[in-house]
This record gives structure tokens, C-alpha cells and sequence, in this order.
């Protein structure tokens, strides 16, 4: 997926300054198993259960213009870069942290456990976690889906919903290094949960597992608004079918189907009339298939309303915030 949000218990007495002490064990699983290649406080989610806080207006996340040096003049001209910081409400002469990694940690991503726990508790829409994550282990949640479709509605998945009640009931326990004569009760007033950015980048080998929702795109869709910065002009979201040649087969529905179709048409338009490879009629996919693979049209029809996609090109999982647009389920 690229950028996960995950929901890690931590202790209450965690601050900014030593969360990474408090990460560094509930996190360590999911290293080694290629599940994340790292991670951060907040992240490209800073602020995500803070709706008050906004992380371009922190002064904390202002770095000097790189363009003019802060001063606001490039020769005799107006910078064009920072011209707007004034206006924006930064100091003059500065621009906002162009990459998350550089926002500076904001305390509201440590939140205290008992505020998660009331009933009335919802997460902003759209920033419902993946996962939770404490020394008991991980708990994926099953809300990949309705993240990347725009359709998360905030409301505390019942996988999570469990493991609140496990742990209030001492079925789950968050302190597994202790003998259980040596355990306390479990206090939520003790713990805090912190908004943990977990990243995967699929050059670095990442593979969803089998039978997860992923975004895909592939290389023909990429290009780099500035040297070494990749971006797709679509991503499709899609359930991993399997691996062939090293490539992802995944399905989608009939909307992203017709999307797919229609950017291959598009890039026939612009680049030539060999991509005209891909049809769709509305309930059948059609692909031309080349001459390396047999040659011949390969007929797709559904299997319970959902198309499989592959044909031995590229494809690959990618992260959703580097698409310019996603193609989901409505």
C-alpha cells in the first residue's frame, strides 16, 4: 500500500522526544517479515486524529526558501517559490517541509488510550488504521479497502473493537515478557496509542500478501514531477490474486476494468495504436495478447463481478499517495 497507518500501544508516559524507545519492540515484527521497510511517528499522517491541527501552518515544519535562500528576491525579481508565504500565513521568504519525513513530530499523535476507548470515540474519516499494533502481537483490521476507496467513515472497526475488549478482559495481554503472577490489571489510563506512518516501497520489494486490497499501477502511468520522485497518473485499487514472472495478478470490479481499458485507449491516442490492446464492453474484457505470450485476443469475463489483471505485464503495487488519481470501488 505504501503508507500505512497503524494504531501502536504504547505506554502513557511517552512523549515526542523518546517515542522511538517505545516503537522499537511492538514494531520489530514487522521488519524482518518484509511487512514495512520503516516507520515514524506521524509521518505523511501527522495531525491525522488531530482535526485542529494543520502541519503546514507549524512553524515547526517552515524551512528557509531553498530558491532564494529566505530572503524573498532572486536578482531583482520576487521569489515565485515562497511568494505566497505571507499570504499563507508563514513568515516571509519560507515554504512548507516539502517531504513527511521532515514535519516535526506534533505531541496529538500520542493519544491517550482512554479517549479511543469510549464508546462515542471516531477516528477522522479516512484515517481509520490498518492495523494494531502492541507486544501481544499485530491485528490487521480489514479496512485497507475502505481507506483507499474514500470510503473509510471513521467508525471503530469491530476487529479493533475486540481487542479493546481483550484487553480491558485480561484475554490480551500487552505485557507478554512478564510471568502472569507478575502482571498487574490492566489500567487504559497507563497507555497511550500512537499514529504510527509505516512505509513500504515496492522497489524495496514489497509484496501485499495474497488475498489483500492494494493499490496498482504500472510503468507506462509513472512519471517524476522532479528528479528522482515517482508519481503515477493512476492507481487501481485490487485485491493480489498471485505472483507470475515476479509481476502481481490481481482483480478489480467492472469500474476500474473500464478504467483500465480507457487508459490503454488514451495512451493509444497519444502514443501510438499498438496500445490499442485493451477493450471493454461493459462485461467483458478483451485483451490483445502479444506475440511473446501466444498471440491471439484473451477473453476475461467476470468471476463473482471481478476481473483479473496481469497479462504478463508490469504491474505492481504502489503507494496511494503518489497517484494522481484512484480508481475504486464506489
Amino acid at each position: 500500500m505504501g503508507h500505512w497507518l497503524l494504531a501502536v500501544l504504547v505506554r502513557g508516559t511517552a512523549t515526542v522526544d523518546d517515542i522511538d524507545a517505545h516503537l522499537t519492540k511492538p514494531m520489530r515484527p514487522l521488519l524482518p517479515e518484509q511487512r514495512i521497510d520503516g516507520y515514524r511517528l506521524g509521518g505523511q499522517v501527522t495531525g491525522g486524529w488531530d482535526p485542529d491541527y494543520d502541519p503546514t501552518m507549524d512553524p515547526a515544519n517552515w524551512r528557509p526558501c531553498g530558491t532564494c535562500g529566505g530572503s524573498t528576491r532572486v536578482g531583482r525579481d520576487r521569489c515565485t517559490l515562497c511568494a505566497a508565504a505571507e499570504q499563507a500565513g508563514r513568515t516571509a521568504g519560507t515554504v512548507v517541509a516539502w517531504h513527511c519525513a521532515d514535519c516535526a513530530p506534533h505531541p496529538g499523535d500520542i493519544v491517550a488510550l482512554p479517549r479511543l476507548l469510549d464508546p462515542a470515540w471516531r477516528f477522522p474519516a479516512g484515517r481509520t488504521p490498518i492495523a494494531w499494533v502492541d507486544l501481544a502481537g499485530v491485528v490487521w483490521l480489514g479496512t485497507e479497502t475502505a481507506v483507499l476507496a474514500g470510503t473509510d467513515t471513521g467508525q471503530v472497526p469491530p476487529r479493533l473493537r475486540q481487542v479493546f475488549d481483550d484487553l480491558q478482559a485480561g484475554r490480551r495481554n500487552p505485557e507478554p515478557g512478564l510471568r502472569t503472577p507478575d502482571r498487574r490489571p490492566f489500567d487504559p489510563a497507563g497507555y497511550a496509542v500512537a499514529v504510527v506512518d509505516a512505509h513500504t516501497e515496492p522497489a524495496l520489494g514489497y509484496r501485499p500478501p495474497v488475498g489483500t486490497s492494494a493499490v496498482f499501477a504500472a510503468g507506462w502511468l509513472r512519471y517524476q514531477p522532479v528528479p528522482g520522485h515517482d508519481r503515477y497518473l493512476e492507481g487501481y485499487v485490487g485485491v493480489l490474486a498471485g505472483w507470475w514472472n515476479g509481476s502481481p495478478e490481481f482483480t478489480v470490479d467492472a469500474v476500474a476494468a473500464a478504467a483500465i481499458a480507457a487508459q490503454f485507449d488514451e495512451m493509444a491516442t497519444y502514443v501510438g495504436g499498438d496500445w490499442s490492446t485493451v477493450g471493454f464492453d461493459g462485461h467483458v474484457l478483451t485483451v490483445a495478447r502479444p506475440l511473446s505470450l501466444g498471440g491471439g485476443v484473451h477473453r476475461i469475463e467476470p468471476v463473482d463481478g471481478r476481473y483479473r489483471i496481469g497479462w504478463g505485464l508490469p504491474w505492481c503495487p504502489v503507494d496511494a499517495a503518489r497517484c494522481d488519481r484512484i480508481v475504486a470501488p464506489p
